[in-house]
């Protein structure tokens, strides 16, 4: 005993005598935890609760959203246990401090977590990271270290936190880290910031977190950090219930050089990041390395670990490939994928399962790609199995196309024979891989389907001729196979590897699974590895060489692909822009420019220097996370290194300077990238200065690919305007009595939206955007959509009440039109008709504002609101789908809605809606007022016309008295003189809440599409915009007055307020506030949780206005007046120059035409003065120069900029964007100077 003592004692002897702060060699899995009962810290009416441990650690208890939640301090070190209870984003988290902000190499050592915790919970909401959490300033950085998840789908990652910027090792193993920027709370308040995050890509309840090694992987990566405010250790969920208990939890910065790391990290292509993405970048621009694609019947070692699904759903494997777990009934089955580079191969067991489907592979839902833009598909493949089905059983690859709808499967094995072909007849045999397979095709008709049960739709079977359990399968051969006998396939929306039985007992177990596509190179080892070993198209410059001195536009890199022509760590271009390659092209607000660019990515170019020197060159840039690097090579030597300055945003480009030798000649250019998201527009060259303000360059005439050019300006054109949209409808101008055309989208036909002209955005995407609202709160999981369909029924659900709701039914209908959705507008449209409208009694031509999803009602008195979106929605559908039953639907309502008396929809002497027709008919709900909805009823109502236009003047006179005089705030209730509602009727009369933040989208779709009280709604919209200004965006909810701020900024109010800002876009003074409001509604985090609701719908609403998506479908037409328009060479119509003959449509004189533009060849281009002569002109690819005693030609754009200098008789001037230039031509005698067009 005696001998023990003296062990332990020296034991402790030895631990106390370390250095301080050094962490005693633990293992935390090990560890039994005795923490006690502790102190509970709950929100007590709060959103956020601090302060300091015991312990010496401090603490924080946070949430947004309602909710309940606490945290419970231990009285050991840093542990802790946090709670929640639908507390919207809950966040509990306990560390350590630093107010001086040391930078994270200066921290006395390397910071170290050691943690054990257990959990409990529903899912976590729509997000939960557990790990570490934290800030940094300078810049502003919040970040992550995420090591477990709350949730079963999936590794956490996506678009939601930016985009995967590579792949790191830390502690053993594998980190996904991701990056983006935000705008948000923040530890500044509401700010702009960027956000990091590392995605441990195994999950974990206990282990030690080297979190200084990840701040050094990081900064391999080209992530710039900033000083170091906190570091803590986290529990985060977005809704749900649950719990996280961190029995045992440390944090300390030890002295050791041990940081639990190999070493490694990788950019995007996961290929050792040494700076050239896995390419020879030696300086010859030669061919990429490529690994020999694997064998698949070589590998049968048997994967360990993985992850393990119990439940049907789709979910993401983490390392850029999908799965899917399903089965109908009976026994649940389960899945293990094993993620990383065991790239496809999973796991698979069942028992009496019904139908079993285990799957993992390619996955699109917005099935936006047709097989041709993802050649070739390549699966392959090598497993073992045991049982099998008892009814029928498929193993191959399998999956569906949307637009036609079909599911189709490649069978090269089963369990004893395939069976169960649903009556598919045959089609014929043909042979892929070496193999003949026969062709089964047939119709399944009310049957469950990606798009929902009872759907009708093609099935494809395509069963190999001996059956096989390793082996190649050439899915894109398949695909031309089927389309040579006649089968149509859509959009891909998922091709996976597939193991399905009917019925019986079995396993199958996957040594290999891989799966190869064109956006996906270098994943799938079934293709190998690394970019093609040849180039994709012939090596040549893009549009010829590029003249220096001259402008150099960065998206006209020269041909060859990846590798040849350029080099970028996938083959996806992200802007979806002008070329059809690998690089992320995005457009600009007058061209295009280069972005989502990482370290070491390059691009080639030809150019041609005219004369020998030292040049001045300009580069302009943007970076929204730091200043923009690039460097510059000439014939594989660096010529020069330059670095802007970041502005904190991708819109803002400037330019930075530098200067580089050349010699007379034809040259190889390759521009580098020297750190991540430099966006680049263009390099200008010249011997002369660099002119400041580059963002006034000529580039709107460049087209897609061809280059027709801008529709703007003086710019000649090849295309037309069109008021029809894809179906006929026509949405175009009009106008009022006695032919007079105001302004306002109504009349013009032109409905803009401000995320193209403010923020730059694209028609993709802003479609893309528009898919994403669809998909998320219409076809989403139960924790997204609101949207349910019941039958031949649906109806919109308020999920916190769970009930169904006028205004949300008849919001659902609206965005149904707009989006044209008209399955789902009937659906709803049935339901709304079915149980929600009055068609006898007082209340006949009314809804009922609230009902069951049963459809049996809760309360069956009117809003207002639902009846103004019902009858719009109704009217606007007709017109856009002619279904002249709609249009009977809404006239009925509209009758109805005056009573010649008591209970109209509109108080009868005041011409003002109520807030309730019987009940509550002497005041109002400003947020009801809807002037632009109103016009369409005073035009369109079959009756009462007159009583609906004298409503127009009071009604937008009751938003303006609603606003107050100095917040610009609306009370949720008003008087109709505008005061806040007295006698008691709600405590919310005279504060500004939900119903009140609706308002800045009534006045600013009023203002934008009938322009009727413009000064007025300005005044009104400058004070409630500059009342969120000077809030910081932080609070939702005021006293009328602006006082008494509570709540944070919904997202609802990102949207309301956006809109709002139309009637702030006419004076450039506003543009940042306009900016920043239309960057919160583009940015929102879409809603999921019990609260996604009306928010959700709200800002849904928003979005269609600022999308320009929201359009008002008006009757059809009488046949337009047909003319023609002749001219040489170029035709002048209506301000603008088109090139090509066309046919546009075009409205004048309140009359609709269908114009035929034609443009014929001239016999004479030329330019003459002085005896002078240039042709041809317009020209597309040079100019030749005719002078006597010719010396210099110099071309000038319209800013005064040199872009092209010779002293040859002929320019190139194929580089040059499409537009006007003066062509100044000096000889021996004079100085001439004529303008010349250039076309593309």
């Amino acid at each position: 005993m005696k001998s023990n003592s003296k062990l332990i004692f020296g034991a402790l002897a030895a631990y106390l005598s370390l250095a301080p702060g050094t962490v005693f060699a633990v293992d935390p899995c090990s560890v039994t935890p005795n923490v006690g009962g502790g102190q509970k810290i709950e929100f007590n009416g709060r959103n956020q609760q601090t302060g300091n441990t015991q312990s010496g650690y401090s603490y924080e208890l946070w949430r947004n959203g309602g909710g309940s939640g606490s945290i419970t301090i231990y009285n050991q070190e840093a542990a802790f246990k946090a709670e929640w209870n639908n507390a919207g984003d809950y966040l509990g988290r306990v560390g350590k401090s630093w107010g001086n902000k040391p930078s994270v190499d200066n921290l006395g050592g390397n910071l170290v977590v050691n943690y054990q915790f257990t959990k409990s919970g529903d899912d976590g909401g729509s997000y939960s990271y557990v790990g570490i959490y934290g800030w940094m300033d300078n810049p502003q950085i919040e970040y992550y270290i995420v090591d477990d998840w709350l949730h079963d789908r999936g590794t956490p990652g996506g678009s939601y936190i930016g985009r995967k910027v590579g792949t790191i090792k830390v502690d053993g193993e594998d980190y996904a880290v991701w990056t983006g920027t935000r705008t948000g709370e923040s530890k500044w308040g509401n700010s702009t910031f960027t956000q990091i995050f590392s995605i441990r890509q195994s999950r974990r309840q206990c282990g030690t977190i080297h979190i200084s090694e990840h701040f050094r992987q990081w900064k391999k990566l080209g992530l710039n950090l900033g000083g170091l405010m906190e570091a803590q250790i986290l529990a985060e969920a977005g809704g749900g219930k649950g719990y996280v208990d961190f029995k045992y939890a440390t944090m300390e910065i030890n002295s050791d050089s041990g940081d639990g790391n190999d070493g490694s990290s990788s950019g995007n292509n996961g290929n050792n990041n040494s700076g050239n993405n896995g390419n020879n970048n030696s300086g010859n621009n030669g061919g990429s390395v490529a690994s020999d694609p694997v064998d698949p019947c070589s590998q049968k070692t048997k994967f360990s670990g993985g992850k393990t699904i119990n439940s049907n759903g789709v979910q993401d494997v983490g390392n850029g490939y999908s799965l899917e777990l399903w089965h109908d009934n009976g026994t649940p089955g389960s899945m293990t994928v094993f993620g990383g580079d065991a790239e496809c191969a999973f796991k698979a067991n069942w028992n009496n399962s019904g139908d079993f489907l285990a799957r993992v592979g390619y996955y699109d839902g917005s099935a936006s790609k047709k097989h041709a833009a993802l050649d070739p598909i390549i699966a392959g493949y090598n497993y073992t199995k045991q049982g099998g089905g008892s009814n029928y059983s498929y193993i191959g690859v399998y999956g569906w196309t949307k637009n036609p709808l079909v599911e189709y499967y490649i069978v090269d094995d089963s369990f004893g024979g395939s069976g169960n072909f649903y009556g598919a007849q045959d089609r014929g045999t043909y042979t892929v891989d070496g193999v003949q397979y026969t062709l089964k095709v047939g119709q399944r008709v009310n049957a469950p389907s990606i798009e929902g049960d009872g759907k009708t739709f093609t099935q494809i079977f395509a069963v190999r001729s001996s059956y096989t359990t390793c082996g190649t399968i050439n899915v894109t051969e398949h695909f031309k196979a089927w389309e040579q006998k006649n089968v149509s396939l859509g959009g891909i929306y998922d091709c996976k590897l597939l193991c399905e039985s009917g019925n019986g007992s079995g396993s199958i177990e996957y040594t290999y699974a891989s799966m190869c596509w064109n956006g996906c190179k270098g994943k799938g080892s079934v293709c190998g590895g690394g970019a093609p070993l040849e180039p994709t198209e012939t090596e040549e410059p893009y549009k010829g060489a590029i003249a220096i001195p001259g402008k150099l536009e960065c998206e006209n890199y020269d041909k060859g692909g990846n590798g040849f022509g350029y080099s970028d760590t996938d083959d996806e271009n992200e802007g979806k822009e002008y070329r059809k390659d690998g690089v992320d092209i995005v457009k600009t607000t007058d061209g295009y420019a280069v972005g989502y660019t990482a370290s070491s990515e390059w691009l080639k170019y030809t150019i041609n220097v005219e004369e020998a020197g030292e040049y001045n060159v300009g580069a302009y840039m943007a970076n929204g996370s730091t200043d923009p690097e690039i460097s510059i090579e000439i014939d594989g030597k660096n010529a020069a290194s330059i670095t802007g300055t970041g502005k904190g945003d991708w819109e803002t480009y400037t330019m930075a300077k530098g200067k580089v030798t050349l010699t007379k000649g034809e040259h190889t250019l390759k521009l580098k990238f020297d750190n991540n998201y430099t966006n680049i527009d263009y390099l200008v060259f010249s011997k002369g200065d660099i002119e400041e303000g580059g963002e006034g360059s000529e580039e709107g005439g460049e087209g897609s690919e061809g280059g027709e050019g801008s529709e703007g300006g003086s710019s000649p054109v090849a295309g037309g305007t069109t008021f029809f949209d894809e179906n006929g409808a026509y949405f175009g101008p009009s106008c009022d009595k006695g032919n007079v055309q105001k302004s306002g989208a109504y009349y013009t036909g032109v409905y803009p939206s401000p995320f193209k002209t403010y923020l730059g955005k694209t028609d993709e995407e802003i479609q893309e955007k528009l898919d994403q609202l669809w998909n998320h709160y219409f076809k989403g999981n139960d924790n997204s959509k609101v949207y349910y369909e019941n039958g031949g029924e649906a109806y919109v659900k308020d999920i916190n009440n769970n009930d169904v709701r006028s205004e949300g039914q008849s919001y659902g209908m609206m965005i149904c039109v707009q989006t044209n959705h008209k399955t789902e507008f009937d659906k709803l449209w049935k339901f709304a008709k079915n149980h929600m409208l009055h068609t006898s009694g007082q209340w006949e031509g009314y809804f009922k504002w609230k009902c069951n999803p049963d459809g049996s009602a809760q309360d069956a008195n009117c809003a207002p609101d639902g009846e103004m979106y019902f009858v719009t929605s109704l009217l606007l559908a007709a017109n856009r789908w002619n279904e002249p039953s709609y249009f009977k639907d809404a006239q009925y309502c509209l009758q109805r809605f005056w009573k010649n008396g008591n209970g109209s929809l509109f108080n009868e002497s005041y011409k003002i809606i109520t807030f309730q027709p019987y009940n509550c008919s002497n005041f109002g709900d400003p947020s009801y007022d809807l002037p632009a909805f109103i016009e369409l009823f005073a035009r369109w109502s079959d009756t009462n016309n007159d009583k609906w236009e004298s409503c127009l003047a009071p009604t937008r006179g009751h938003l303006e008295k609603s606003c107050h005089s100095s917040s610009g705030l609306f009370g949720d209730y008003s008087e109709f003189d505008g005061t806040p509602t007295t006698g008691g009727f709600s405590q919310n009369s005279n504060k500004y809440m939900y119903d009140a933040m609706r308002c800045a989208m009534n006045v600013g779709m009023d203002y934008y599409l009938f322009g009727a009280d413009k000064k007025t709604q300005n005044a009104m919209m400058t004070r409630l915009i500059n009342h969120f200004e000077k809030d910081g965006y932080s609070h939702a909810r005021f006293n009328w007055d602006g006082t008494g701020g509570t709540e944070s900024y919904t997202l609802g109010e990102c949207g309301a307020n956006a809109v709002g800002c139309f009637a702030l876009m006419d004076d450039p003074a506003n543009d940042e506030k306009v900016k920043t409001n239309l960057k919160k509604a583009w940015n929102g985090q879409l809603m999921t949780g019990q609260y996604r609701y009306y928010d959700g719908l709200v800002h849904y609403l928003a979005m269609l206005h600022l999308c320009g998506s929201f359009k008002i479908y008006k009757p059809a037409p009488e046949k337009a007046i047909e003319k023609e328009v002749k001219g040489v060479s170029s035709v002048e119509y209506n301000g603008v120059t088109y090139t090509k003959s066309t046919t546009i449509d075009a409205f004048e004189n309140c009359e609709l035409y269908k114009v035929s533009i034609v443009v014929e060849p001239s016999n004479v281009d030329d330019v003459k003065a002085n005896g002078v002569v240039i042709t041809p002109n317009p020209a597309s690819d040079a100019i030749n120069v005719v002078a006597e005693g010719l010396e210099s030609v110099t071309i000038v754009d319209m800013l005064g900029r040199t872009v092209a200098i010779s002293s040859e008789a002929t320019v190139n001037v194929s580089n040059l964007p499409a537009g006007t230039y003066a062509v100044v031509v000096k000889t021996s005698a004079a100085e001439v100077v004529k303008k010349i067009n250039v076309i593309k």
